[in-house]
């Protein structure tokens, strides 16, 4: 196993500034063939949601639809979490087991937890106005909090409606849907990014951008058994650990209906001496077969949207966000 790591952290030591190819070669037409691509551009539409208290009908994008009504509690509404997902487009998940909700919208990042004061906006704690709740399968949370932080903008309409209005194009980049149907697996690439495969272990692959700088790799392994839980998975990234690194951080999440497991860890030398450098290492497990994203702190927190858009199938459209625990309304 150790062996492998150190194969397939090829292009990622020594803070991932190894130049694969040298200045200039490009992918030839076969390769770049190969990786399917379909285009997902962000849209110069501003999103829409507009509410009102106590009503469980919404108007969003432009459609009506149904939604957990929203409230009041000391002055402050409280509206679904699931209905800001859905109407902007953006990733939501539950973390397993510490009940936080993440939610991102490109660079921002919003981090609640159950019946808590405190939140992580943009890696910054706050104090909210309100602590979230779960009301009929629905997670509720303060508007004004959450909605800024994801940079969007509320306005009160004459009709005593509220309106949340957010532009995509603040958030995002032009993107690419990139991956390989025959191992099962795909992402979102921005235009200046590609994946490479090893020549001699096609499992073994690296995302890089188009000057050669390598920011994460991909181990795809046929070890993965059916049934296993978040924590059997952490006991299988735990043999990744080398012996001069120490394990710093760890965590189990869903994203997209798919449940990972995740380390962070620290390469050390001695007591005394300062870390050299921290990773991330992230597993899936589908369809028999185990999945390992690797990448270093520098490049986990730069293009941590991108790593999330990975799921171990093979699609050649958008990521389709999975509502699950939330729920828009009364069905």
């Amino acid at each position: 196993m150790g062996s492998q790591k150190k194969r397939l952290r090829f292009g990622l030591a020594t803070f991932w500034m190894v130049m694969i190819f040298l200045s200039g070669m490009v992918l030839s037409n076969e390769a770049a063939n190969a990786q399917s691509k379909d285009k997902v551009t962000s849209s110069n539409m501003v999103k829409e949601i507009r509410f009102r208290l106590g009503s469980n009908l919404a108007v969003v994008n432009g459609l009506t639809t149904k939604i957990e009504q929203p409230y009041e509690v000391n002055g402050i509404t409280m509206i679904p979490a699931g209905v800001l997902i859905k109407a902007f487009g953006i990733y939501g998940y539950w973390e397993i087991p510490k009940e936080a909700f993440v939610i991102m919208a490109g660079q921002r990042e919003l981090s609640i937890s159950l019946d808590s004061s405190y939140a992580m906006i943009n890696r910054k704690q706050v104090t909210l106005k309100a602590r979230p709740k779960i009301k009929n399968n629905a997670l509720m949370i303060p508007l004004r909090d959450v909605t800024e932080g994801l940079g969007a903008v509320i306005r009160q309409n004459k009709d005593r409606s509220v309106s949340i209005l957010w532009n995509p194009d603040e958030a995002y980049v032009d993107m690419t849907r990139s991956g390989c149907s025959t191992c099962g697996w795909s992402v979102h690439l921005p235009e200046n990014w590609y994946f490479r495969e090893d020549a001699e272990r096609k499992e073994n692959i690296q995302f890089l951008t188009n000057d050669g700088t390598s920011y994460f790799a991909l181990y795809i392994s046929n070890t993965a058994t059916a049934a296993r839980t978040g924590e059997d998975m952490i006991n299988s990234l735990k043999a990744w650990v080398e012996p001069h690194e120490n394990v710093k951080d760890k965590r189990v999440g869903q994203i997209h209906g798919y449940t990972f497991a995740e380390l962070k860890t620290i390469v050390q030398v001695s007591l005394e001496s300062k870390p050299l450098e921290t990773s991330y290492m992230r597993r899936y497990e589908y369809d028999g077969k185990a999945y390992v994203l690797l990448a270093t702190e520098g490049s986990y927190n730069e293009y941590e949207e991108i790593w999330n858009t990975f799921v171990p199938t093979f699609q050649t459209s958008a990521v389709p966000i999975e509502m699950k625990p939330i729920h828009m309304g009364n069905e």
